[in-house]
């Protein structure tokens, strides 16, 4: 079997040569890709190391893990501010600004708070010219008038005194050490001075609560200006007890009143308990009421009180039969000492008061006088 002639293949005169034409294509060089490759990735990577140069000072052979956290770290610094917010990135300033916003607020708070805190102006309305000044004009209060200046301007050497007259009572050996700093008192006979009134030391330490406080005390039921200025002060005795010691200004010197420091009464609470006198007594007592208290005998209203020691251990109700204007006046000012029937101020009770009662034959303490309050005679 011949082969098939290709019909392509003709026969060409003498003299003549039949050329091919060959078309080479043109294939894809994987040289070429893999090169270009090669130099893309060498390219990025020089750029990296050429970075870390940058940034580096101290630079050398990196390792594959350190060159990976560089390479984040560049893409954080190349995204915006607000992508990075939250993070360690964020501009300082901001925090600036938000710290002093907060502290300017806290300062805010506080000054606002201190305003509201702030206790009125006292106001003096006892001074004798007040009522001439025009209406709606508040006289300047100065501290060197009223029953307290004297306490007032001669405070340091006052309060030198009296820690004087504690020791002195503290270490005395005889009554007649403590005698010439002791007020004169018309009861003095009734109510010697005896050392052993004077109870266990007195501590001066500011630690223990030692404090003083001027007060101003006036008769019982007729609020006037002629009360008489003195000094509380209080503290802690050595075996814990507290103590309340009484001072006067008598002729320009510091004096102790003794009757109201011992709170000596012509007859205790509890032997009024007992002996039921039918005489007015004078007594140094606490203070207490409630509503309660009150009651009707007969067709008469009684305004009631608890009356008790300073223990609290004994005490009664004692009424004011509410007769006549004197007795009413007798009951506002024992109200007042324990703001009832305020609305601005907190009700009190055990507050000291000088007072006289009785037993009254109908069957129950009458409260003949209020005396003052507190202890101290004005």
């Amino acid at each position: 079997m011949s082969d098939k002639q290709d019909p392509s293949r003709e026969e060409l005169p003498d003299g003549m040569v039949r050329k091919t034409r060959r078309v080479r294509r043109k294939r894809k060089s994987t040289e070429d890709t893999s090169n270009r490759d090669a130099g893309s990735l060498f390219s990025k990577a020089k750029e990296l190391l050429v970075g870390m140069h940058e940034e580096d000072e101290d630079y050398g052979p990196v390792d594959v893990a350190e060159q990976v956290r560089r390479l984040q770290k560049r893409k954080e610094d190349n995204r915006p501010l607000d992508d990075t917010w939250g993070t360690k990135k964020r501009s300082s300033s901001w925090l600036w600004i938000l710290l002093v916003a907060v502290v300017a607020a806290v300062i805010a708070i506080i000054i606002g708070i201190a305003k509201l805190a702030a206790p009125e102006p006292i106001l003096s309305n006892l001074d004798s010219t007040a009522g001439d000044l025009p209406p709606g004009t508040i006289k300047e209060f100065d501290p060197g008038e009223g029953p307290l200046g004297w306490f007032h301007e001669n405070s340091i050497e006052v309060l030198a005194e009296t820690k004087n007259i504690i020791r002195t009572i503290n270490n005395a050996k005889t009554v007649e050490e403590i005698l010439p700093y002791v007020r004169s008192s018309p009861y003095r006979q009734q109510n010697p001075v005896k050392l052993e009134d004077r109870g266990a030391p007195m501590r001066l330490n500011s630690l223990t609560g030692f404090s003083w406080e001027p007060k101003t005390v006036y008769p019982g039921e007729v609020i006037s200006e002629e009360g008489r200025g003195y000094l509380v002060v209080k503290g802690r005795r050595e075996d814990g007890d507290n103590f309340a010691v009484y001072f006067v200004q008598e002729n320009q010197r510091v004096l102790i009143d003794w009757d109201a420091t011992v709170g000596w009464s012509e007859r205790s609470i509890a032997e009024l308990m007992i002996d039921k006198p039918q005489n007015s007594t004078l007594v140094r007592c606490l203070l207490e009421k409630k509503p309660s208290f009150d009651q009707k005998f007969g067709k008469v209203e009684h305004s009631g009180f608890v009356l008790s020691d300073m223990n609290s251990d004994n005490y009664f109700l004692a009424y004011v039969p509410l007769v006549d204007d004197a007795a009413s006046r007798r009951v506002i000012a024992l109200k007042k000492v324990l703001n009832y029937g305020s609305v601005r101020l907190p009700l009190l009770k055990n507050k000291r008061v000088t007072v006289r009662a009785k037993w009254n034959p109908a069957g129950y303490f009458e409260i003949t006088e209020f005396v003052h309050p507190d202890w101290v005679r004005p």
